[in-house]
C-alpha cells in the first residue's frame, strides 16, 4: 500500500501499472480460469519427489503457468516468478529514466535544482 500511495503521490503511475503487471497477471488467470471461487473449491498445488505439479482442472496463476511447462522445485517457481517482476521493475526504471532524459531541459541543475535558463526568460518578462 505504501509502495502504491508513493507511485500516486510522485505521478508515477504509469510506471507503477508496469511494476504491478506480474500482481495483476495472477489475479487475472485466476479469476479468469474459475471466476469467483471459495477456500475450499481450490485444489492444492501437488508435490511429488521434491517437485511441484499442477492438479489437472486446476485454476490457473502464474507460478502454476510455469508450473504447466514442467514440474519444478519451489525454489526454481519463486525465482521465475522474481525474474517476471525484476524485468518489470527493470522496464520500469529504464522508461522513468528515458522520460526524464527526453522531457529535462538541458539547463536544469545548472543552479541547484533550477533551470539556468529561466533567468533569461524570466529576464525578458514585462515589469508590471
Amino acid at each position: 500500500a505504501a509502495l502504491f500511495t508513493s507511485m500516486v503521490l510522485s505521478k508515477a503511475e504509469l510506471l507503477g501499472a508496469i511494476i504491478f503487471v506480474p500482481y495483476a497477471a495472477d489475479a487475472a488467470l485466476k479469476y479468469l480460469s474459475v471466476g469467483v471461487m471459495t477456500r475450499e473449491s481450490q485444489s492444492p498445488t501437488q508435490l511429488r519427489e521434491g517437485k511441484l505439479y499442477v492438479p489437472e482442472g486446476s485454476n490457473m496463476s502464474l507460478p502454476r503457468v510455469f508450473l504447466r511447462r514442467r514440474p519444478m522445485a519451489e525454489r526454481e517457481v519463486v525465482v521465475m516468478v522474481w525474474a517476471v517482476e525484476a524485468v518489470c521493475c527493470t522496464v520500469a526504471i529504464g522508461l522513468a529514466f528515458f522520460v526524464q532524459q527526453l522531457l529535462q531541459p538541458k539547463s536544469f541543475g545548472q543552479f541547484g535544482h533550477y533551470r539556468g535558463a529561466s533567468l533569461e526568460e524570466i529576464m525578458g518578462l514585462d515589469l508590471v
